[in-house]
């Protein structure tokens, strides 16, 4: 009959083995989703990560506190010495400036006689922590009078007191407040001499020590 293939090729000439009716290949994928080779698929764009900005460190506020001492001078003065301390602290950002004042007396024993000294003083010092310590250099200036009694000629010596030193104290928090052992080493860079019938009864000496407990 017309139109009706006997050896499998249409009448207009067109092969059909192989190929459905519906257009689809025989392996099920259609012609129409077949993907290109991966060349012809442009590349992703890559993907940026904003680097994170360096951690800062927060500016220490600056603030005022107060402090007060008690300390125990050696050297210092004729025997071993006590005074009262008072001193302002400013915290600074890298460091923190102690203007103090300082005033005390002590009674020592020279030759046969006995010598009594006042001492006045100002101190100012740059502080900074180390680990656990509170650590501190400056200078301390001031006026000591000492008067003798007992001698055959009374004796009395005043003169300027002036010392750089280094501090280091320990500071351990107590019933909400800042208590600090510490230690000083003074260096007197003017040495009182005091004159016992004639000749030395007593020099102040190169290096003396403080010896304090101090409640801010």
């Amino acid at each position: 009959a017309d139109g009706i293939p006997t050896d499998g090729i249409p009448t207009d000439g067109t092969p059909t083995d192989g190929i459905p009716a519906d257009g689809i290949p025989a392996d099920g994928i259609p012609a129409d989703e077949v993907v290109g080779p991966a060349a012809d698929v442009a590349p992703a764009a890559p993907t940026r990560v904003a680097a994170e900005p360096a951690p800062t460190h927060a500016a220490r506020p600056a603030r005022l506190s107060l402090s007060a001492a008690l300390g125990l001078d050696i050297a210092l003065t004729p025997g071993v010495g006590v005074h009262l301390d008072g001193a302002v602290r400013l915290a600074l950002p890298i460091v923190d400036l102690a203007l103090g004042a300082r005033l005390g007396g002590a009674l020592g024993d020279v030759d046969a006689g006995r010598v009594q000294s006042l001492t006045a003083a100002a101190h100012l010092a740059a502080c900074h922590p180390l680990g656990p310590l509170d650590t501190c250099l400056g200078g301390l200036a001031g006026y000591q009078q000492h008067r003798g009694s007992g001698f055959a000629v009374n004796a009395t010596a005043d003169g300027p007191l002036v010392t750089a030193f280094a501090r280091v104290g320990w500071p351990l928090p107590a019933f909400g407040r800042t208590l600090t052992p510490h230690v000083e080493l003074h260096a007197p860079l003017s040495r009182t001499t005091l004159t016992v019938d004639g000749r030395t009864g007593w020099q102040s000496s190169p290096v003396a020590v403080v010896l304090g407990l101090a409640l801010q």
